[in-house]
């Protein structure tokens, strides 16, 4: 008689949002934090929330998923499901993102600077520390000697208690900040996801990674583990070499060119790295043709453009060519089309906000549209309110909250339809645009104290919150989880990634050598500075450049829908105008011919068969990166980073 095969275990039926699976995102948070800012801040390397998709998010993910292969085979009715692994790996994700470079890491240093490093030179005791609202700020004297010179401890003499107030009230404003984005994200939803299908490619690891509770038919493919041994094989070798330098390293990172450019004008380049980052090629494989051609091209014509400008003298006008306002006009143009494709859907929100016929369905919504709107203006409202009470007026704080959210609105957008491999937005900040527009001298020192704290989550636009946040929810629909309970799980996220946070960042500088990030700080009351001391007007160029990037985003927006084969995308413009694709500008290159090759000589077929190699590449270097990573903090020592510096 013929053998009965044995079928591997099954996981129960996924259940979502559970008290295990919320219990391992929230405990998986405060180590996740303490890592990410040992890595980022202290040892200033790798970097890893400076990706779009957080590589220390889908290592912790990887650890949980062996523990639960081991549960599969012993005990499978304790494993945890689909919907229960992406959970835990979306909780770990926001929580990340507060203590990530672009949140905490910045703001945290900006809360004492102005007392410490106020000298008589720079005067700032007479020109900016009076206008300072002293409920967000901290000036005791022993807290801050502490704090930057180190060697003590955070309990040890009541160093903590200067800081209560202010980290309360910051802490009050990210948890607003945040929620407004979860309201927006939850009012877009189904336009994005149902009427516009956007794809969100960054989401496909973390789902196929965790199918059937990890036991993938991923995992089954001899090419997967190619790429996997490829990736890992690569850090894992280059690991080894850092540590003994004898042995050659294979340099995929970071290289500088601009020496190959010396003579004028050629030399305005300036900084030009090249890369060769194998998880960036294997990510960008997954955007769409006409997104990295246009990525690559633009950042090849942005410095063409810094060479024109140096050839017929137009960079001697201060800021010019005016990249960041380019860009910054470009996002602009994103954001007012997500709203005008989304005309009807918001206006059928609208309807179901006030009980009018003709609404949508919003009964398996993270939340109802009335709350989800409600939240929405109480949230604006608070924050209007927070920096009004800081000294700031109020209808431009308002319109500044707006621009704001309209630039993360089309940040995130863009992130679900082409899951570009980092965003970072160099020193494009909302808040320099709008003084740019108005000019610091009709803005009231209060106004421009207002702006200047927030660059500490104006600067890169990164590691933000809004993207992973529906990216989550996009997850929830895949493994049919509750929206609803997620929604409230994330919030809860957010609450322990910030108390995460201020304890690894705190205790770090109290503890060790003292604060760290202090360079970022030095930017907030440099540029406050600038604006109180040489007050200006409205600068004309700058806002002619912002509404010639609006218009030319909205031009090859609608040459792509009207001319088929168009290949410039606007959002490679919008991203290639400001510094974040340098880094990466090689790899996506490389992608993209790759895949033009793929496509011709091989057809659909064997690009298909190229993503699961291209997931095990991704993972491999995500792993043995991470293993890497992490060790250093455990050692206290500097190891091999696979991602940037």
């Amino acid at each position: 008689m013929q053998a009965e095969r044995r079928t591997p275990p099954q996981p129960p039926p996924n259940p979502g949002v559970t008290w295990r699976s919320v219990l391992i995102g929230l405990l998986l948070i405060p180590p996740n934090c303490i890592w990410v800012a040992q890595v980022e801040i202290v040892h200033y390397s790798g970097h890893p929330t400076c990706l779009s998709i957080f590589s220390n998010a889908v290592f912790s993910l990887f650890l949980v998923i062996l523990l639960n292969l081991i549960l599969l085979k012993a005990r499978p009715e304790w494993a945890l499901t689909q919907g229960e692994l992406l959970v835990s790996y979306i909780l770990v994700a926001l929580g990340s993102s507060v203590a990530a470079h672009d949140m905490l890491q910045m703001l945290v240093p900006t809360v004492p600077h102005a007392y410490w490093f106020a000298t008589p030179e720079n005067k700032w005791e007479a020109l900016i520390q009076p206008h300072l609202p002293r409920w967000l700020v901290m000036s005791d004297e022993h807290a801050m000697e502490g704090y930057y010179e180190g060697r003590t401890s955070l309990l040890e003499g009541g160093n903590y208690r200067p800081w209560l107030l202010p980290l309360f009230w910051w802490g009050t404003f990210v948890l607003a900040l945040v929620f407004v984005m979860q309201c927006i994200n939850v009012l877009m939803r189904k336009q994005w996801t149902q009427n516009e299908k956007l794809t969100y490619p960054l989401i496909q690891l973390p789902v196929e990674m965790t199918r059937r509770g990890g036991a993938s038919g991923l995992y089954a493919s001899w090419v997967f583990w190619t790429g996997f041994a490829l990736g890992a094989g690569l850090d894992l070798y280059n690991g080894i070499a850092f540590l003994y330098p004898s042995l050659p390293l294979i340099n995929v990172k970071v290289k500088n060119i601009s020496y190959l450019f010396a003579g004028a004008p050629w030399n305005a380049i300036g900084w030009t790295p090249v890369s060769y980052y194998p998880f960036v090629v294997a990510l960008s494989f997954f955007l769409p043709q006409d997104v990295s051609f246009s990525c690559w091209f633009f950042y090849v014509f942005r410095k063409l453009m810094q060479v024109f400008a140096v050839a017929t003298g137009w960079g001697r006008l201060p800021g010019a060519p005016f990249l960041i306002e380019q860009a910054w006009g470009a996002w602009m143009a994103f954001a007012g089309l997500a709203a005008y494709s989304a005309r009807r859907h918001l206006r059928a929100v609208w309807r179901t906000v006030w009980g009018l016929p003709g609404g949508v369905d919003d009964s398996r919504e993270p939340m109802p549209y009335r709350a989800a709107f409600g939240g929405l203006a109480l949230g604006l409202a608070y924050l209007t309110a927070f920096w009004v009470q800081a000294g700031g007026f109020g209808p431009v704080i308002l319109l500044y909250f707006i621009l704001y959210y309209g630039l993360f609105s089309a940040v995130t957008k863009m992130r679900a339809e082409i899951g570009p491999p980092t965003h970072e937005l160099g020193s494009m900040a909302t808040t320099r645009m709008v003084v740019e527009v108005f000019g610091s001298k009709n803005l009231g020192p209060g106004t421009l104290v207002s702006f200047a704290m927030l660059w500490f989550n104006n600067r890169m636009v990164r590691s933000h919150q809004m993207p992973v946040q529906l990216e989550g929810f996009k997850m929830a629909e895949r493994a049919e989880i509750d929206y609803r309970r997620l929604g409230v799980a994330m919030m809860a996220a957010i609450l322990v990634g910030l108390l995460s946070g201020y304890w690894a960042l705190l205790s770090d500088a109290y503890g060790s050598k003292g604060a760290r990030g202090t360079g970022f700080a030095m930017e907030t009351y440099r540029q406050l500075q600038t604006w109180l001391s040489i007050p200006e007007g409205p600068k004309a160029l700058p806002i002619g450049f912002m509404a010639g990037g609006a218009a030319f985003a909205l031009l090859l927006g609608a040459a792509r829908m009207r001319i088929a084969g168009w290949p410039f995308h606007p959002a490679g413009y919008a991203l290639g105008m400001v510094f974040g694709l340098d880094y990466v500008w090689l790899p996506i290159l490389i992608a993209w011919l790759l895949k033009v090759l793929v496509l011709r000589y091989g057809g659909l077929r064997t690009h298909a068969n190229l993503i699961p190699f291209m997931c095990g590449l991704i993972l491999g270097e995500f792993v043995v990166g991470s293993f890497w990573s992490s060790l250093s903090v455990i050692l206290e020592k500097r190891m091999y980073t696979f991602w940037i510096f």
